[in-house]
């Protein structure tokens, strides 16, 4: 009976975040918001399709469904020992911190750069950035591991 109950409160609670996102998703599709997921999503799946991959992917090798790229977008992808970290950023804000997370459903690899280090609102001080970014900036730091994604 009792792993009943608990199934069926995680159902519940699973429902109700599912609704709160619904909800937060910014009205504008088109905004920044979305066009910073969209933006991470595209650099990510390159790199994850181009695994030998190091350096800026430019905007013309991306998807079209990251859309234009705005003002200030970033990426650096950095290849060692440990894996590839991908690093994407845009100008950004605390607000907009929480709109571009309830845009991506969560992602808890977006955070806000205080300029040598990042944080994220569930995790905290997720640690150093590897290069200066504008503090409050968004930022989304990703490590794939292995020779190929």
């Amino acid at each position: 009976m009792l792993p009943q109950v608990i199934v069926s409160m995680l159902l519940g609670l699973i429902g109700e975040q599912g609704a709160l996102n619904t909800v937060m998703r910014p009205e504008n599709p088109g905004s920044d918001l979305s066009t910073f997921v969209s933006y991470k999503q595209a650099v990510q799946s390159y790199v994850s399709a181009n695994a030998g991959y190091t350096g800026t992917v430019p905007a013309s090798l991306l998807s079209s469904s990251a859309g234009a790229q705005s003002s200030g977008y970033g990426n650096t992808v950095i290849r060692n020992d440990t894996g590839t970290q991908i690093v994407t950023w845009a100008p950004g804000n605390g607000l907009a911190l929480n709109d571009a997370l309830a845009a991506s459903e969560g992602d808890r690899a977006i955070g806000i750069s205080t300029g040598t280090r990042w944080q994220t609102p569930l995790g905290g001080d997720m640690g150093p950035l590897p290069f200066a970014i504008p503090s409050g900036d968004l930022v989304s730091v990703v490590l794939f591991i292995g020779t190929g994604f």
